[in-house]
């Protein structure tokens, strides 16, 4: 009687807690709501028109209640139910395409145009790049060629990229030098957080990952601007480090300098900083993913530019993110990120 009790209490336990609930439809995301609703077999043959107008609309609903969006007319809300519309079809066109070596999400910019993406979410500016009149310096291909500016003329000549080990994968995060995620919000302040997190990472390596410290891109965007930055409206790492150099190679913390998503007056006087050291830069030969991996490595996160402005991008959510019309000239170059870690020759931002 009492091995019964047991299997059965053991049962019933099993019953209660064995089986995971299912998400309500207010818990999903818009991608998970999206999926729920399409038959996908169903898509591959028939496209958008195997959505039928009460699935769309409801689709469109949920956008709008999962992300806070409420439009001033209904003329407003068209022009965005269109834009939406174009970016559902292009999603599910690409996640149902068995050859795409990515997958693709609607997010909160799916009522956005790609101009608006471009506009609120990018920031790197070419002007600062292209004093290095955009060419490939330092074949050699076991060094690290220097920049072309005259960013600090007194430095010690260069290291050599150290090449004794290779690593199939290598990721800087398991080193605990990597700090928080972050959003720059509706702002192009993309080429600060790209810059202080590089920054974040060198002054853990140099002082150990109990110093891991996040630095105020906020600082950046306010107090950069005489030194060639644009606030909100785009900026590049040479003309942050310009700035940070300007003031003795300082850079405040975030707590004490947080982010707002807006430009405003700098006010660092009475803001925490750490000392960062002497700073040197140096500029990778375009396309060698060999120098690249190494100096990963070697170094530590890397500050990289990318093309930005297009729905893979804009949509991305997990893969091998492959665009076979990307631009690679220096100038369509509009976003900067940080790379922190690679694996069988793909990368990580």
């Amino acid at each position: 009687m009492k091995l019964f009790s047991i299997i059965f209490l053991a049962i019933y336990a099993l019953g209660i807690f064995g089986k995971p609930s299912e998400k309500s439809d207010n818990d999903k995301s818009v991608q998970e709501y999206v999926d729920s609703l399409v038959d996908h077999d169903k898509f591959k043959s028939m496209g958008m028109h195997s959505l039928n107008d009460t699935t769309i609309k409801n689709i469109w609903s949920h956008f709008k209640s999962k992300h806070g969006r409420s439009y001033q007319s209904s003329e407003e809300e068209n022009k965005r139910f269109d834009t939406f519309h174009g970016h559902l079809k292009y999603v599910l066109e690409s996640n149902n395409n068995e050859t795409c070596t990515f997958r693709l999400e609607l997010n909160d910019y799916a009522d956005w145009t790609i101009e608006e993406f471009k506009a609120k979410k990018t920031g790197l500016k070419v002007d600062s790049i292209r004093k290095r009149n955009a060419r490939d310096i330092g074949k050699d291909e076991d060094s690290l060629p220097e920049n072309t500016d005259n960013f600090d003329e007194d430095r010690s000549p260069m290291r050599r990229l150290k090449r004794q080990t290779v690593y199939s994968s290598f990721d800087w995060r398991s080193k605990s030098v990597v700090s928080s995620v972050k959003s720059q919000q509706q702002c192009g302040s993309c080429y600060a957080f790209a810059t202080t997190a590089v920054l974040e990472s060198l002054y853990a390596r140099k002082w150990g990952s109990n110093y891991l410290t996040d630095f105020s891109p906020q600082e950046i965007v306010d107090c950069s601007t005489s030194y060639g930055n644009h606030g909100c409206n785009g900026g590049n790492y040479l003309s942050s480090l310009n700035y940070l150099l300007a003031k003795g190679n300082r850079i405040t913390t975030f707590s004490s300098y947080p982010y707002v998503g807006y430009q405003k007056v700098c006010q660092t006087s009475s803001s925490s900083s750490a000392y960062l050291g002497s700073i040197q830069v140096w500029q990778l030969p375009t396309g060698d993913e060999t120098t690249m991996a190494s100096a990963l490595v070697n170094y530590g996160p890397l500050w990289v530019a990318l093309y930005a402005s297009s729905q893979q991008f804009m949509f991305y959510k997990s893969g091998v993110l492959s665009v076979s019309n990307c631009p690679n000239s220096v100038y369509y170059k509009d976003y900067s990120k940080t790379m922190k870690k690679f694996s069988q020759g793909q990368y990580n931002y």
